[in-house]
Order: C-alpha cells, then sequence, then structure tokens
C-alpha cells in the first residue's frame, strides 16, 4: 500500500509528500478514502505537513465526496427578483439584504430566468436611459442538479467565470441554489476550526442515550456508529435527511422523531443543519 511505502522510506521530502497528495486530490481518482486520509493523518502526525494544511486538504476532500444538495441554500430560504420586478425594486432588495447577485425567477417562481448581478444594475443606471428590463441585463443561469459533486460544479465554476448556480432536483424543480463562496467556506471552515481550542468530531458522546452530531456527517458514518440503518437516495448526509424529513430547513429547537432516535435542531443558519442533538429512545414507534 501507498502508506507502507511512505512509512518505509529512509527519505521523506516534504515537497514530494505534497506533490503526492495534490496530484492524488486534483488529477486522480482516489479509491480508498479511509487510506488517503490515514496517509493525511500520519503525515501530519511526522510534521511532514502542518495541522492548518491537513484541515484544508480535509476540507478539500469533503468537495471531492459531499453534493450540491448537501450544502446548497434550499428555495424556501432564497432571496430572488421576480422578471417583473422594477427597477425600484430590484435595489430596494438589494439594499435590504447586500448580496452581489440574486436569481430572477418567473412571476410563479417556478422558473429561473437568469441571474441579475449587481453591477449590471449600477452599469444600467450610468450608461443607460432606456426602459428597465431585467431579461436584456440578467446573466444566463447555470443550473445544475442537486446530485452534482461539489468538485464538478467547481470546475464549473472557474470555467465559466460564474458565482452561482441554480439547483433542481430529478423533475426539473428549483429546489435551491449554490455559490462559490459557500464551498469556499467549506475548505476554510475546516481551516478554522483548527485555530479552536476543542476541534469537534462528527458525533460526540454525552451519555448513554445522548449524542451531538455534526449535520455534514455521512450517513453511512451514522449508521456505522449507531448500527442503524439509514439510507436515502436522495440526500448523503444526516443533515439533509433530517431536513428531508421536515420538508423545509428546521429552526433551531424543533424537534423530530425518525424511527428510533429524536433529533433536536441545535445549530443551524440560513443554508443547512450544522449541529443536532440525537437522543436515543428506548422503544421505536409501531
Amino acid at each position: 500500500m501507498i502508506q507502507k511505502k511512505i512509512k518505509n522510506s529512509k527519505i521523506l521530502k516534504k515537497k514530494k509528500i505534497l506533490n503526492f497528495i495534490s496530484q492524488h486530490l486534483v488529477y486522480k481518482k482516489i479509491k480508498d478514502r479511509k487510506n488517503f486520509l490515514e496517509i493525511i493523518n500520519y503525515c501530519a502526525k511526522k510534521n511532514l505537513i502542518s495541522l492548518k494544511t491537513k484541515r484544508m486538504i480535509q476540507g478539500i476532500f469533503n468537495i471531492n465526496t459531499l453534493k450540491v444538495r448537501d450544502i446548497m441554500v434550499p428555495k424556501l430560504n432564497m432571496i430572488f427578483i421576480k422578471k417583473n420586478f422594477s427597477l425600484l425594486d430590484c435595489l430596494n432588495i438589494a439594499n435590504k439584504f447586500l448580496y452581489s447577485r440574486y436569481p430572477v425567477l418567473s412571476k410563479k417562481e417556478n422558473q429561473v430566468e437568469g441571474i441579475l448581478i449587481l453591477k449590471d444594475i449600477l452599469h444600467f443606471i450610468k450608461n443607460t436611459n432606456s426602459f428597465f428590463d431585467i431579461k436584456k441585463i440578467s446573466r444566463k443561469p447555470i443550473i445544475v442538479p442537486e446530485s452534482t459533486r461539489l468538485d464538478r460544479i467547481l470546475n464549473k465554476f472557474q470555467i465559466t467565470h460564474n458565482h452561482m448556480a441554480i439547483v433542481i432536483n430529478e423533475f426539473g424543480n428549483i429546489t435551491g441554489l449554490i455559490t462559490l463562496e459557500d464551498i469556499i467556506k467549506l475548505v476554510f471552515d475546516n481551516i478554522e476550526d483548527e485555530h479552536k481550542k476543542k476541534i469537534k468530531k462528527n458525533i460526540k458522546k454525552l451519555n448513554k442515550y445522548t449524542f451531538i452530531v455534526q449535520g455534514l456527517t455521512l450517513i453511512e458514518e451514522f449508521n456505522n456508529f449507531f448500527n442503524t440503518k439509514f439510507k436515502s437516495l436522495e440526500v448523503d448526509t444526516i443533515g439533509g435527511l433530517i431536513m428531508k424529513s421536515f420538508g423545509y430547513l428546521p429552526s433551531i429547537g424543533e424537534i423530530i422523531r425518525i424511527k428510533n432516535f429524536l433529533f433536536t435542531i441545535s445549530i443551524s443558519d440560513s443554508k443547512r443543519i450544522i449541529q443536532v442533538l440525537v437522543k436515543k429512545m428506548k422503544s421505536k414507534i409501531l
């Protein structure tokens, strides 16, 4: 195995190690997730890479593993503009929410008309005296399925120089949006965690029946820990599974029972469930 070669080598050069890691992250398909992460942990332990580098690599690895639906902003939480909005309507929205770009939807909010960028509005005001038409200044939207892997949408952002994509489900319905900033934050949040005294584990046991679980915990990891058989074709993380069960993005304090577990939302933002309190029930609901 690759790991044995690294351990048995007499001369370990950081440059070669970093080259090996970057080659597998960028150019090669990682077939053995567990083994690759063991290599990263080993390199950090031997000071071949810094802890900051380790966390960044783990964040990048998340990009290669997670899908759009795991971090997208649900449609319910989207700030958008309708195609019949006036210039004043658009400016009021921009002034209230201070985003640099907004999805443009149809009157019934079921079709994507484009992406409206704030600087295009300002350019229109400065250089044009004609009637304001959102369609004319909106840019062509990128539309991606929920199941798209994050590394693929990141590549698409880089090629097209776009920062936002509209997410649809298998039926073509709008289910949310994702931005370049969301993906980058996924990487750098991992780095920021390293500066905290306590590094959070995905699943932390409080007592025999109560646990703290991170929203991005893979369903497979949850199943292995709790010896459960949760599964879904639509989501990969426990946070996604809980949100799917609610049917919307729940607020902090909301509770839902799924099979033999009681899930309480402890931390969330406008995009996803970040952390939940999990309580094992003594008996299943019949």
